[in-house]
């Protein structure tokens, strides 16, 4: 399946666009939530990242926001907002790194909290990509890539007893050429660094927290902006480490 990709506005220009100064102003939830409803009331469909590809095959004027959680450090603490999420009934996905040097994914403890995660409803699970240190050193082929990423989604899928059906790399970069703004499937999993996920060529709008710093600016405001710029998806990349302390 592949999606129909919408042409960029002239507002969209390059990955820079709209983008302001770094903000870190508040990390508390209820702004977390402020931002989530902010983004439906934008009129958009909240996806999993396995919903979205659908939902833009299907109707090529979509609107979709895109909820993406990195569990870099603490699952206990993506628990805890994962509850909060399906609560309220927001579909995000929850991205696991299988070999972590913050958690082991074989300690019984922190499989039942991925565990729990993954049953929740509206929520999906997904592989964090972590390359070790010599693929990070060495560009690799595609297909040499599709296999280390196929590899390690096994070992996810195996351990929670869930299919593992999107990736997204941990901290990307611009190693390879296919990791930023990259095919819609990579190892025939749907690929959250795609284009049509995070280009503003192909009528998208990210931003993230990573680092506890908002890059790209205040999010609210960027959901603002990529309403005006006519953006077909906004991806917002949350780690709840800093919205649990």
């Amino acid at each position: 399946m592949s999606i129909t990709k919408q042409p960029a506005t002239p507002e969209m220009g390059g990955i820079d666009a709209f983008r302001t100064e770094p903000w870190n102003g508040d990390f508390s939830l209820d702004y977390y939530f402020e931002l989530a409803d902010a983004i439906q009331r934008d009129g958009r469909q909240l996806c999993t990242f396995t919903q979205a590809e659908q939902v833009l095959h299907q109707n090529p004027q979509a609107r979709i926001g895109l909820l993406r959680h990195d569990i870099d450090e603490s699952p206990a603490d993506a628990l805890a907002l994962a509850r909060l999420e399906a609560e309220r009934n927001l579909p995000a996905t929850y991205f696991v790194i299988p070999n972590s040097e913050h958690y082991n994914i074989t300690d019984p403890e922190v499989l039942h909290t991925l565990g729990s995660i993954a049953n929740l409803p509206g929520l999906e699970v997904g592989l964090h990509y972590n390359p070790n240190s010599w693929r990070r050193q060495h560009v690799m082929d595609v297909q040499e890539l599709e296999k280390d990423i196929r590899e390690q989604a096994d070992t996810l899928a195996e351990a929670l007893g869930k299919p593992i059906r999107s990736v997204a790399f941990h901290m990307p970069g611009s190693d390879h050429p296919t990791w930023m703004n990259g095919p819609e499937r990579l190892g025939g999993l749907h690929n959250a660094y795609a284009g049509v996920y995070m280009s503003p060529a192909e009528g998208a709008m990210y931003a993230t927290d990573s680092g506890g710093s908002w890059s790209f600016g205040e999010p609210k405001l960027r959901v603002k902006r990529a309403s005006e710029a006519g953006a077909r998806v906004l991806q917002i990349l949350t780690h709840a480490e800093w919205w649990l302390h």
